[in-house]
């Protein structure tokens, strides 16, 4: 099954990005950086693949964070590793909630 990442679209809100990319008939999308941050995120994803019945993965530096950083599980900075660590969770629990067993990240 081929996935089409969400940074393929130029739009800058996920739910815009993703709208995008079923209109153009993709239906398998994997949610990776790109867009910016906002609080209704998941629940916007959620409503989405209700509606419009696609799938998606969660990969790397995705659920966008209030505050961006690099991504860095290898980084000696504590607070570097402790961001990516909660990304991580984040990204976890997003996957569990749509029922994907699978989230993708690039190694440090």
């Amino acid at each position: 099954m081929l996935y089409i990442a969400s940074s393929c679209s130029s739009k800058k809100i996920i739910s815009d990005a993703v709208s995008e990319l079923v209109k153009l008939g993709f239906r398998h999308i994997e949610l990776t950086g790109g867009t910016e941050f906002y609080e209704n995120i998941e629940e916007d994803l959620l409503s989405l693949k209700s509606r419009h019945r696609f799938s998606f993965l969660v990969h790397n530096y995705f659920p966008p964070q209030p505050e961006a950083f690099v991504i860095n599980l290898a980084s000696t900075n504590s607070d570097i590793r402790n961001k990516t660590l909660n990304l991580i969770k984040q990204a976890v629990n997003l996957s569990e909630k749509t029922g994907n067993k699978l989230y993708s990240i690039h190694p440090g």
